[in-house]
């Protein structure tokens, strides 16, 4: 009778041990960046990066990025549906795309750095919001030209 209370002991010591086959949690919602930095652009020149949103958990997460996500002249969000949830099954994966259109410069020319964020909604109990940084500065060049003499070998 002690080897069996003994046995049952230790078998229920380990029903309640913590995940050990490193599985992933249940829910969990993975972006490639969360603070995107376009750096210096001219005036008028268009950068983009693209975001990939993935759904890293075990069971199906939902994602939702609300209309208008960014108020900033020069920012844009692209590739994706205002205000409506998106379900991503395990491993499954959405890609949004942010652009940055440097702005005209006031003279005399001086640098303007420009930032906003935005935020996903989620399904994931312990991280419900991720919000996304975004900045970059508007900066005139200064143009050189290069002289290249052509003569013969």
């Amino acid at each position: 009778m002690r080897k069996l209370i003994i046995l049952l002991l230790i078998l229920g010591a380990g029903c309640r041990a913590k995940n050990t086959d490193n599985a992933p949690p249940l829910h969990q919602i993975s972006v490639t960046m969360t603070e995107v930095n376009f750096g210096a652009s001219f005036p008028t020149y268009v950068r983009e990066i693209p975001l990939v949103i993935t759904n890293t958990g075990q069971v199906e997460n939902s994602v939702t990025i609300p209309n208008n996500p960014l108020s900033s002249a020069p920012f844009e969000l692209l590739n994706y549906s205002p205000g409506v949830g998106i379900d991503l099954l395990p491993q499954e994966f959405i890609t949004v795309t942010v652009r940055f259109t440097g702005q005209s410069l006031s003279s005399p020319p001086t640098p303007d750095y420009h930032q906003d964020s935005f935020q996903l909604l989620t399904s994931v109990p312990d991280n419900p919001v991720i919000t996304i940084s975004v900045t970059g500065t508007s900066s005139e060049g200064s143009p050189k030209t290069h002289a290249v003499s052509v003569g013969a070998l």
